[in-house]
């Protein structure tokens, strides 16, 4: 039998059968990382340990000058009359 694919997988996927679990979000990991499952094929139904990876990224965007508060055209301070 060939080795099944369940480690760094978009949708967890038991180590038993390869089943993949698409209601990943429903999983209920609360403060740790990891959690135990019940497999969603009915013919295996074993549980197993679902263990969630996180990746942080960031984007950054200009702001328009007329976006920012007090600032004219050429983000020079706007001076009141």
């Amino acid at each position: 039998m060939p080795e099944i694919d369940c480690k760094y997988t978009d949708d967890p996927v038991c180590p038993y059968c390869g089943y993949v679990c698409g209601d990943a979000w429903e999983l209920d990991f609360r403060s740790n990382e990891e959690t135990t499952v019940e497999c969603c094929n009915d013919k295996c139904g074993k549980d197993y340990t679902v263990s969630a990876h996180f990746s942080v990224t960031y984007s950054t965007f200009k702001i328009e000058p007329a976006a920012l508060p007090g600032k004219g055209k050429e983000g020079n301070d706007e001076k009141p009359e």
